[in-house]
C-alpha cells in the first residue's frame, strides 16, 4: 500500500463532500417558505391598493423535484391570486402577485367598489366611525345602536366632535368595510344612531326619493338634509306598508303607532296617527293628527326634515291634509345631551310652526270610543301599547267582578264593562285620568256600570278586607328605569303583586303588566317575581299566557332592547 505523499492531507470520507451543497439547499428551502409583504411601485397599483398587494418568493417546483415531487407551492389560505409573473425557462425562484382584499373591502367587492366606499367615507359625511373587531356583526345584522365600547376609532371632520353632534357619519367596520351610516352624538352613550345600512341606503331613483322640497348642493349641511331627509321619508313609507298589511287603520280602531323608534330604523323617534273626530256625533267630519314624540339629539336637530318627510306622505294616511303635534320627552333628550329650552348652543334650537291640530278629540279602539287630550295626556296622549290586551280582558270580562288598578284613562275598565262584566272599580292616584275616565265611560253609556276612584293604589289594596274580585288588572307605572334598579323595583313589584292575588277568588284571574325594559328584557325575572308574589301571598299561579305590546309596536330583530311591555296573565289558586 502505498503511504501518503507528504503535505497533502488525506481525503475525508466522500460523504463530507455534500456539506456545502446540502447546507445551500436548505437555505434555499427556508427562503422559499417565507412570504413577506412588498409594496408595487406607484406605477403599477394607486397608493390605497398598496397595502392590499402581496408578493410571494418561492422555490421553482421544477428545480427541486427530488425533493417536493413535484408538488405546488402552498399558497395563502385567505387571498385569491389575479396574476402570476411568467418566466421562460426552469427557475431557481418563482414570483407571484396576490392582490388582497382591499382593507375596506366587502368580500366579494371589487377593488373600484372599494375605492368608491373610501372616498364616500371621506367625502360626503361629517367623518367616519370604525367598529371596533368582533362588534360588526351585530352592525351588520342591522342593530340600531352603537356604544363607545364597541368603537375602534372615530376620525371626525372637525377637530372638536360636538361640531358633528346631530350630523351623519359613515359607519365602517375594523377592516374599513362598509357598514351603513348614522348620526353621531359625542354627548351620548348612544354614539351613533343607525338610519340606514349599506345594503338599503335610499338612492337618487329610488321611490323614497319623492320630491324633497330641497335644494341639493355641495353644503355639507344641505347634504346631510337631503339624505336624512330620503332615509326618514324611506322608513316612514316602509312602516305604513307594514301598518296596513296588520289591517290598521280600520274601522274599528282608528289610532296606530306608525313609527317604534328602533323597532321602524328611526331611533328616538316615535310617531302615533290617530284619525279623530272631533265631536260625539258620528257624522262629524274626520282629520288626521299625527303626534311626533323627540326623544334624541338628531331628531330635534332635523326637525324640519322630519317635519318635511311626514308632510310629504300626508295623502299616504287616507286624509285630506294632516296637523302634526310634536312632543318633547325632556328626560330622554337631556340625557342625550340636547341644550335645556332657552339655550341656544344649537342652530336649530328654534322652534318651527306646526299646523294647529284639535287639542282634544275622540278615537276609536276596538270598537269603543276614547277621548284624546294632546294637552294633559300622558305620552303622546292615548296609550296604543296596550290595545290588543284590552281586547282579551273584554273577551274574558263577561258575568266577573273586575277591578282595575292604575287604571289611567279607564281603557281596561271600559273594555271590561263592554264585555258585560257584572261589576267595574276603576283606581287611580291622578285627579285628571280618573277624570277622564268618568267621561269615557260617558262616551260609550257606561258610566251606570263602572266606578272610577281616585286613591293611591298600595293604600287601597291594602285597605279592602271585604272584597275579592273574579279578574284584576294591574298596570303600574315604570318601576324600574334602568337595569341598576331592577332589584328594588323587583321588591316592589312583589309587594304589589302579591297583595293583589290576596284580592282574588280561588280560580280567578290577574293580568299583570310591567313596562320596564329591564324586567321585559331580563328572562324569566317578570315569571320569578310572580312566584314569589305568590308564595309571600300564601297562592298558587298557573301561567295561563305572556304577552306584549299591541302588533304595531314592532321591535327589532337586532335590537331586543326595544322590548319594554310584558303582560301575563295567570289564575290563581
Amino acid at each position: 500500500m502505498m503511504a501518503p505523499t507528504k503535505g497533502i492531507a488525506p481525503r475525508g470520507p466522500p460523504s463530507c463532500g455534500l456539506a456545502q451543497p446540502f447546507g445551500l439547499l436548505l437555505l434555499i428551502l427556508l427562503i422559499g417558505l417565507v412570504t413577506y409583504d412588498a409594496a408595487l411601485p406607484m406605477t403599477v397599483l394607486p397608493r390605497r391598493v398598496e397595502r392590499g398587494v402581496r408578493c410571494r418568493i418561492g422555490i421553482s417546483a421544477t428545480s427541486l423535484t427530488s425533493f417536493f415531487s413535484e408538488r405546488p407551492i402552498r399558497r395563502f389560505p385567505f387571498a385569491s391570486p389575479s396574476s402570476h409573473a411568467s418566466f421562460a425557462g426552469p427557475r431557481l425562484f418563482t414570483y407571484e402577485t396576490v392582490v388582497m382584499p382591499l382593507k375596506g373591502a366587502r368580500r366579494g367587492m371589487g377593488l373600484q367598489a372599494a375605492e368608491v366606499a373610501e372616498s364616500r367615507a371621506v367625502g360626503n359625511y361629517s367623518g367616519t366611525v370604525h367598529i371596533a373587531k368582533g362588534k360588526a356583526r351585530l352592525f351588520y345584522d342591522g342593530n340600531p345602536i352603537i356604544y363607545p365600547g364597541a368603537i375602534q376609532k372615530e376620525k371626525m371632520i372637525s377637530e372638536n366632535k360636538e361640531d358633528c353632534a346631530g350630523r351623519l357619519v359613515n359607519v365602517l367596520d375594523h377592516r374599513g368595510r362598509d357598514v351603513g351610516c348614522g348620526v353621531y352624538n359625542p354627548h351620548s352613550m348612544y354614539r351613533v344612531r343607525m338610519l340606514s345600512s349599506v345594503a338599503d341606503r335610499p338612492s337618487e331613483t329610488s321611490e323614497s326619493g319623492g320630491q324633497t322640497g330641497l335644494v341639493e348642493n355641495g353644503d355639507e349641511d344641505q347634504s346631510d338634509r337631503v339624505q336624512i331627509f330620503k332615509m326618514v321619508r324611506s322608513s316612514i313609507l316602509e312602516a305604513l306598508k307594514v301598518r296596513q298589511a296588520l289591517g290598521l287603520p280600520s274601522k274599528s280602531n282608528s289610532a296606530y303607532r306608525l313609527l317604534n323608534g328602533e323597532g321602524d330604523g328611526v331611533s328616538g323617534l316615535t310617531v302615533d296617527v290617530f284619525h279623530q273626530r272631533t265631536g260625539d256625533n258620528d257624522s262629524e267630519k274626520q282629520g288626521t293628527v299625527v303626534v311626533v314624540m323627540s326623544a334624541a339629539y338628531w331628531v330635534e336637530y332635523w326637525k324640519d326634515v322630519v317635519l318635511e318627510a311626514l308632510f310629504s306622505v300626508g295623502k299616504e294616511f287616507g286624509s285630506e291634509g294632516i296637523d302634526i303635534v310634536w312632543k318633547k320627552q325632556n328626560t330622554a333628550l337631556r340625557k342625550d345631551g340636547w341644550p335645556e329650552q332657552g339655550e341656544n348652543d344649537s342652530p336649530r334650537e328654534q322652534e318651527l310652526s306646526e299646523t294647529e291640530a284639535e287639542r282634544r278629540f275622540t278615537i276609536f279602539e276596538n270598537g269603543l270610543k276614547f277621548w284624546v287630550d294632546l294637552e294633559s295626556g300622558q305620552k303622546t296622549g292615548f296609550y296604543l301599547d296596550q290595545r290588543d290586551n284590552r281586547k282579551v280582558v273584554r273577551d274574558l270580562s263577561a258575568g266577573k267582578d273586575v277591578l282595575d288598578l292604575f287604571c289611567y284613562s279607564g281603557g281596561f275598565s271600559i273594555h271590561a264593562a263592554a264585555g258585560g262584566a257584572k261589576s267595574v272599580r276603576g283606581v287611580d292616584s291622578s285627579p285628571g285620568a280618573i277624570q277622564l275616565a268618568k267621561e269615557n265611560a260617558l262616551l260609550n253609556g257606561l258610566e251606570d256600570r263602572v266606578a272610577f276612584e281616585k286613591m293611591d293604589v298600595f293604600n287601597f289594596v291594602n285597605g279592602i278586607e271585604d272584597q275579592s274580585f273574579d279578574l284584576v288588572i294591574c298596570d303600574p307605572p315604570k318601576f324600574a328605569p334602568s337595569r341598576r334598579d331592577l332589584p328594588k323595583a323587583t321588591r316592589r313589584y312583589i309587594r304589589l303583586n302579591s297583595a293583589v292575588m290576596k284580592k282574588i277568588k280561588p280560580g280567578g284571574l290577574l293580568l299583570t303588566c310591567t313596562c320596564s325594559g329591564a324586567m321585559s328584557q331580563t328572562r324569566g325575572a317578570f315569571i320569578d317575581m310572580l312566584k314569589s308574589s305568590a308564595r309571600e301571598a300564601g297562592r298558587r299561579i298557573t301561567v295561563i299566557e305572556s304577552r306584549h305590546a299591541a302588533r304595531d309596536h314592532l321591535v327589532h330583530s337586532s335590537y331586543p332592547e326595544g322590548l319594554y311591555l310584558t303582560a301575563v296573565l295567570v289564575a290563581v289558586h
